[in-house]
C-alpha cells in the first residue's frame, strides 16, 4: 500500500511543476486587464462641472478599437468614440464599453454605474398664515412647492429643511411646523439640499444659506401678535386673565364687562396686578361678579375671553381649605377657612361661614375656642390640628345622618412673635421644577417621581408687602413630611410617594440661624396615573379646496390623567369613516384630507399633546380634492374622537374686493440690540373673490398703476418736523418705519428715535376711491429709566435764570450732582446712566425739576461715530436749593 501511494504522490507533484512552467501567473494576467477609471460615478443634472464625467481606460493595448453605448440616453448619453458622459435626465444608468482587438474580436466589455441626481433649483413657502399673523403657542405647518433643474414639480430625492430667526422665542421642525413661544416678528427660511449626507456635512460649517451644499432657499417673514388665552375666576370679585406673552399697561387697556340678554354693561375696575412673569393678570373689581352671569374680558386688537361667575348656592362647596398656618406664641388668633366649588372658586361668604364648625385635636400647650373658632398656642413649635366641617344640613331620611359634609384639616403652629417677616402661605404647587404660582398643580399620584413641592410665603418689612418662594430662596427653606409611610419629603421639597393617603408637610423658613416652622401643607397622594381623557381642540371645520391656496388646519390632540395633569404618549389612529359620493351615487370619492394611519412611534410632547394636519389642497390643479364633507375617527389609548371636515371650493377667480393686511395691530417699539433697527410694520394689500377667497397681491411698490396706501399718524413734539416718523404715501415694501435712529447735534453716533405711542390709520386707495381702512398702534414695553438714588437735594453751582430757562450744561449738573455723592442719580436695567436734558422751573436760587432725560450706550463701537444710543425721559417732581 505504501509504494502504491508514493507513486501516486510523485505524479501529482510532476504534473503541478509541469503546469506552474506552461500557464503565466495570476497576479500578471489581472494587471494587465484594461480597467475604467471609475465604476460608480454620481452626477447633477444642469450644475455646470458636476453634470459630466469623462470616463478612461488603463491598461490600454495597441490596435484595439473601443465602442461606448449608454443603458438609458434619458438619463446620461456617452461619447461612443472616447466616454465623455454628460446628464441628461434624474435617474440610474449603466455605461459601457466593448473593446475589441484589431482583427474584431472582442477583448473586454467594461461597465460603471452612473446616477444623476435633479437637485432643487427654486423654492416657494405655502400655507402661510392668514393675514401674516400667528398666535403665540400655535402651530403652522409651513410646507414647501419646489422647481427641479429638470423643471419637475414631485419625485425629488433632495431634502428641504427650516430655520428660524430670530430662535431664541420660536421653533421650526424639519418639516416646516413652527411655534413661537413669544411675541414678535419672524423670518423662517426654507432650505434645500441634495442629499441628507450633504445637509449633515452642512451643519458642521457656519451654516451659511450661500454654501455650496445649498441648493435653493426661500424666506417669509410674519408677526406672531400676543392675545388672551383665558378668563378663570379667583374669588368674588378677582379674575385671573392669562396672556399668551408678557405684557404692560394692562391697567389703562382692559375692561370688565357684564353682558346682559344683547347689551355690555362696564364693569369699575378697583386694581390690576401682574404676576412676575407678566403673563396673568388678577383684575378686581369694586363690587363682587355678579352670580351666575356672564362677563366678557376686552383688551385692544385682540379677541375677548369670557367666564361664567361663580354662584354662591349652599350645594356649590364642594371643597374647602384650613388657611391659617401659624399663630404667635401667647397670643389669640381667629382661624380662617376658605370654601370653594367644583372649579377652584374662593366663593367664602359669610352666610356660608355659618355652616362651618371646628375642632381642635387639643395637642398639650395649646387651647382652641369652638365657640369663637379662635386659637391659642402657649409655646413656640407647638402645634394642633384644626378640623373644619361645613354642614349641609342634608339628612338621610333612613339613618338621620347628615349627608354630604365636607371636611378639611390644617396644622397650625406656634411661632415667636417676629420670628420671621412672613406673614402666611400665599401659594403652593408641585411641579418638576420652574413653578408657576398663578397656575398651581396640586395633585400627586402614588408613581409620581421627581415631582417637588414649592410654595410662596407672603411677608412685610414695615409697610411694604411682598413675597418669598422657595424656588428662588431655596436655601432658606427646608421640609419635612408628617407621615413617612405615605410620603418622604426631601429637605428641599422634592416628593417621594410611597402609598395613597394624606400626608402633612411642615415648611420652615429663616434666612439665617435656625430655620423655624411657618406653615404647612396637606398633600393628597392619589392612585397611579392613567389616560382617562382624550381631547382634540376641533372637532368640526371648512377647509378650501383650491389647488396652490394650501389651506390647511392643524388639530392638536391633548391626552391627560384622572388628576386632570398631561399624560405622555405614543401612538395614534386614524380611520376615515365617510367621504363625499362620486357621480355614481353609490361609490365614496379616494380623495382624503388626511392619510388614514395606524402610527405606532410619535410621541406626545410633554404636555400630552401630538399635532396632525388636514389638508384640502391637492397640489394637482387637475384633480383637485372633491368638495363635500369627510368624516374622520380618531383614536389614542383606546379613546376616539370624530372629526368632520366641509371641503369647499371658490365660486370664481374675479376679484370682488380688497383688504388690508398688517403685519400687527400692535406694534411693541421696545429695543432689544441695536441690530433690530429698523423696526416697520409692514402693510400689504389683497384682492378676494366674492365667496370670501384671496386671489392676488398688490404691488404697492408700482407707482404706475392706481394703488396706494396713506398712514395717519399721531403727532409727538418727541419726534419734530425732519424725523422719519411723518404720514407716508406710496410705501415700499419696508413698510412704515416706527423707530429708527437719527444724528443728533452734540452725540458722536447716532441716536434711536421710536414713533409716537398710538393709534396709526391705515388706508388703501384705488385711484381716489377708500378701498379699506385699518388701524394699528404703537406700545413701548421698554424697561424705563428709574430715579435710583437722592444723593442731595442742594447744589453749590452758580446758576442763571437764562441755565433753567434754557436747560444748559450748568443746570444738568446742578441737578446731577459734581460728583457720585451729591445731586440724583438714575438707572437703566439696573446700570447707572447720565443725564443729557433737563427740564426745570425755578430760580437760581432754588428749581422745581420737572423731567430728567438720560441716555444709555446700545452699541459700542471702536469707531465712535457708529455708536449707538437710546434717550429715556424721567418724571421726576422733585424741588432742589442752591447750597
Amino acid at each position: 500500500m505504501k509504494k502504491k501511494f508514493f507513486k501516486k504522490l510523485s505524479f501529482v507533484l510532476a504534473l503541478a511543476m509541469i503546469i506552474s512552467v506552461v500557464a503565466p501567473a495570476a497576479g500578471a494576467f489581472a494587471a494587465a486587464a484594461p480597467k475604467l477609471n471609475s465604476t460608480r460615478k454620481y452626477l447633477h443634472l444642469a450644475v455646470d462641472g458636476k453634470d459630466e464625467f469623462n470616463f478612461n481606460i488603463s491598461n490600454k493595448k495597441s490596435g484595439w478599437k473601443y465602442f461606448w453605448e449608454s443603458s438609458d440616453e434619458n438619463v446620461v448619453v456617452v461619447n461612443e468614440k472616447n466616454g465623455v458622459t454628460t446628464a441628461t435626465g434624474a435617474g440610474t444608468a449603466k455605461v459601457s464599453v466593448v473593446i475589441t482587438d484589431k482583427d474584431g474580436e472582442e477583448q473586454a466589455e467594461l461597465k460603471a454605474t452612473v446616477t444623476v441626481r435633479d437637485n432643487i433649483k427654486e423654492l416657494t413657502i405655502t400655507n402661510k398664515p392668514e393675514g401674516d399673523k400667528l398666535a403665540v403657542g400655535v402651530e403652522n405647518d409651513f410646507n414647501r412647492d419646489y422647481v427641479t433643474n429638470a423643471n419637475l414639480t414631485k419625485g425629488s430625492q433632495a431634502i428641504t429643511r427650516w430655520v428660524v430667526e430670530p430662535s431664541d422665542g420660536a421653533t421650526i421642525s424639519d418639516k416646516g411646523v413652527f411655534v413661537a413661544t413669544k411675541a414678535g416678528d419672524y423670518k423662517i427660511t426654507a432650505v434645500s439640499f441634495q442629499s441628507k449626507p450633504r445637509y449633515t456635512a452642512w451643519l458642521k460649517t457656519d451654516m451659511s444659506l450661500t454654501h455650496e451644499d445649498v441648493t435653493a432657499t426661500a424666506s417669509y417673514e410674519f408677526t406672531v401678535a400676543p392675545s388672551m388665552v383665558s378668563a378663570k375666576q379667583v374669588d368674588l370679585d378677582t379674575v385671573n386673565v392669562t396672556f399668551d406673552s408678557a405684557m404692560t399697561d394692562v391697567d389703562k387697556n382692559i375692561a370688565v364687562y357684564q353682558l346682559v340678554g344683547d347689551t355690555k354693561v362696564k364693569q369699575i375696575i378697583s386694581k390690576v396686578e401682574m404676576d412676575d412673569a407678566k403673563k396673568v393678570a388678577s383684575v378686581s373689581l369694586y363690587i363682587p361678579f355678579a352670580k351666575g352671569s356672564t362677563f366678557s374680558i376686552e383688551y385692544p386688537n385682540m379677541d375677548a375671553v369670557s367666564f361664567k361667575a361663580a354662584t354662591t348656592n349652599a350645594e356649590d362647596v364642594t371643597s374647602m381649605k384650613v388657611h391659617t398656618t401659624t399663630a404667635v406664641k401667647n397670643v389669640e388668633k381667629a382661624v380662617e377657612v376658605k370654601l370653594f366649588n367644583a372649579e377652584g372658586v374662593d366663593i367664602t361668604t359669610d352666610t356660608l361661614l355659618t355652616r362651618v364648625t371646628m375642632k381642635s385635636s387639643g395637642e398639650q400647650g395649646t387651647f382652641f375656642n369652638e365657640a369663637t373658632k379662635r386659637v391659642l398656642i402657649f409655646e413656640t413649635g407647638k402645634t394642633t390640628t384644626i378640623t373644619a366641617t361645613y354642614h349641609t344640613y342634608k339628612y338621610n331620611s333612613t339613618t338621620g345622618a347628615e349627608e354630604g359634609n365636607v371636611t378639611a384639616a390644617g396644622i397650625i403652629t406656634g411661632v415667636d412673635a417676629d420670628a420671621t417677616n412672613i406673614t402666611g402661605l400665599a401659594a403652593w404647587t408641585i411641579v418638576t421644577s420652574g413653578p408657576d404660582f398663578n397656575d398651581v398643580k396640586q395633585m400627586l399620584a402614588a408613581d409620581d417621581y421627581g415631582k417637588r413641592l414649592f410654595v410662596k410665603l407672603n411677608n412685610k418689612t414695615g409697610n411694604t408687602t411682598g413675597s418669598v418662594n422657595s424656588d428662588a430662596n431655596s436655601g432658606d427653606f427646608d421640609f419635612t413630611s408628617s407621615d413617612e409611610s405615605i410620603l418622604i419629603v426631601g429637605s428641599n421639597g422634592s416628593l417621594y410617594p410611597v402609598k395613597e393617603g394624606v400626608a402633612t408637610v411642615v415648611v420652615k423658613y429663616a434666612t439665617s440661624g435656625t430655620k423655624v416652622p411657618v406653615a404647612t401643607v396637606a398633600i393628597t397622594v392619589s392612585a397611579k396615573k392613567a389616560a382617562t381623557n382624550f381631547t382634540l381642540d376641533a372637532y368640526e371645520f371648512s377647509l378650501s379646496n383650491t389647488v396652490g391656496l394650501g389651506d390647511s388646519k392643524n388639530v392638536k390632540m391633548t391626552m391627560k390623567d384622572q388628576l386632570g395633569r398631561p399624560f405622555v404618549f405614543t401612538g395614534y389612529k386614524v380611520e376615515r369613516l365617510s367621504a363625499p359620493l362620486q357621480s355614481d351615487g353609490v361609490t365614496m370619492t379616494t380623495d382624503n384630507v388626511i392619510t388614514p394611519v395606524t402610527d405606532t412611534s410619535t410621541t406626545s410632547n410633554a404636555d400630552g399633546e401630538i399635532t396632525i394636519t388636514f389638508n384640502g389642497d391637492s397640489g394637482a390643479s387637475a384633480n383637485p380634492i372633491d368638495k363635500g364633507v369627510y368624516v374622520y375617527k380618531i383614536t389614542a389609548k383606546d379613546i376616539s374622537r370624530v372629526v368632520t371636515v366641509n371641503v369647499q371650493e371658490a365660486n370664481n377667480s374675479t376679484v370682488s374686493y380688497y383688504r388690508l393686511a398688517l403685519g400687527t395691530t400692535s406694534k411693541d417699539m421696545k429695543i432689544a440690540s441695536w441690530t433690530s433697527l429698523p423696526q416697520s410694520v409692514s402693510i400689504d394689500l389683497f384682492g378676494y373673490s366674492s365667496n370670501g377667497v384671496k386671489l392676488v397681491k398688490v404691488d404697492l411698490t408700482n407707482t404706475t398703476d392706481a394703488f396706494r396706501v396713506e398712514v395717519d399718524a399721531p403727532w409727538d413734539s418727541v419726534n419734530p418736523d425732519g424725523q422719519k416718523f411723518l404720514d407716508t404715501a406710496n410705501l415700499t415694501a419696508t413698510g412704515y418705519e416706527v423707530v429708527n435712529t437719527v444724528a443728533v447735534a452734540g452725540v458722536t453716533g447716532s441716536v434711536i428715535r421710536k414713533a409716537p405711542v398710538g393709534s396709526y390709520k391705515v388706508t388703501a386707495y384705488n385711484g381716489s376711491t377708500a378701498v379699506d381702512t385699518v388701524y394699528f398702534s404703537t406700545v413701548d414695553t421698554q424697561s424705563p429709566a428709574v430715579l435710583s438714588d437722592i444723593k442731595s437735594q442742594t447744589y453749590t453751582i452758580t446758576l442763571s435764570q437764562a441755565d433753567i430757562d434754557n436747560g444748559t450744561a450748568a443746570l444738568i449738573t446742578a441737578v446731577g450732582g459734581v460728583d457720585d455723592n451729591n445731586g440724583l442719580k438714575f438707572k437703566v436695567d439696573g446700570a447707572s446712566v447720565n443725564i443729557v436734558a433737563v427740564e426745570a422751573v425755578g430760580t437760581p436760587e432754588a428749581i422745581a425739576v420737572k423731567t430728567v432725560t438720560v441716555r444709555k450706550l446700545i452699541k459700542d463701537n471702536a469707531d465712535d461715530t457708529q455708536d449707538v444710543y437710546l434717550d429715556y425721559k424721567v418724571n421726576v417732581g422733585l424741588n432742589m436749593k442752591k447750597k
